[in-house]
């Protein structure tokens, strides 16, 4: 049998859920931006996995097919008061894997 341990993170973990306040405040050209981000990510992960399968990338092929939201919503980081946290390859020279992105 395998020895389980019960895991108690360091940091609050919360979940947020809009809400129909939420949806109606939203602007509306925001929302379609966010949408064509996601399509267009989503249209570039599959050619990318479709070249890999054909053997035309030298080298490996990592897809992120699923996670088209977080890559949309950081490309408008810093559009408001929010604040996001992300994994990413640090290109600040930071020795984090995490970088923080922030308005203000």
């Amino acid at each position: 049998m395998p020895i389980t341990e019960p895991l108690q993170p360091s940091a609050t973990w919360i979940q947020v859920t809009a809400t129909a306040e939420d949806w109606d405040a939203a602007d509306p050209a925001l929302l379609q931006t966010l949408a064509v981000q996601m399509h267009l990510i989503r249209a570039f992960e599959e050619q990318v996995l479709d070249l890999a399968g054909q053997k035309l990338i030298n080298g490996p092929a990592h897809s992120s097919i699923g996670h088209e939201t977080l890559a949309a919503a950081a490309e408008g980081c810093g559009a408001d008061e929010a604040r996001w946290v992300m994994p990413s390859p640090c290109s600040t020279g930071s020795p984090s894997p995490w970088r923080t992105c922030r308005s203000g």
